[in-house]
């Protein structure tokens, strides 16, 4: 009966770090994926500053 119960208990507890393990890596997942998506941001932002400067330098 002990060796039942600690099997289940290895069970159990491989169960829950796999669930955890999912938890951390969509966790990463989506924090790199937001990090990529403000670099993209970022990117677009600094060429919409450097046409609009170079626009100015035009005019001026």
């Amino acid at each position: 009966m002990g060796e039942i119960a600690s099997q289940l208990l290895a069970e159990k507890q491989i169960s829950y770090k796999s669930i955890f393990g999912a938890y951390v890596m969509r966790a990463q997942y989506e924090l790199a994926s937001w990090n990529q998506e403000q670099k993209s941001e970022e990117k677009e932002n600094q060429q919409m500053i450097q046409e609009t400067v170079e626009d100015y330098i035009e005019q001026a």
